[in-house]
């Protein structure tokens, strides 16, 4: 029993530092979708981009299908990934600069 309990506790800490991994790359993401929403600003270009935000979505699609799950997963983690990048943009629109 007490092996069982070592092993999860070593797949946790393998998933716990995936998911540090992750939130580095989400903030970095974010950083970027702030650089791209001042350069959207500068442009007079609007922050809803349908074209773009179709492509997004069909790779994270394929990506995740490609991973072997549902590719409906893919299309919920890149809206929401679509959503937060969107606030950054929309609060750079929204302010003056």
């Amino acid at each position: 029993m007490h092996r069982k309990n070592e092993k999860i506790e070593l797949l946790r800490k393998r998933i716990e530092r995936i998911d540090e991994k992750i939130i580095k790359l989400f903030i970095r993401r974010l950083e970027y979708a702030k650089v791209l929403g001042l350069e959207k600003k500068r442009l007079g270009l609007d922050v809803y981009q349908p074209l773009v935000e179709d492509k997004v979505i069909k790779r994270y699609m394929e990506g995740i299908k490609e991973g072997g799950y549902d590719e409906n997963l893919g299309v919920e983690l890149a809206k929401f990934v679509l959503a937060q990048s969107k606030k950054v943009q929309e609060k750079i629109s929204k302010d003056d600069i």
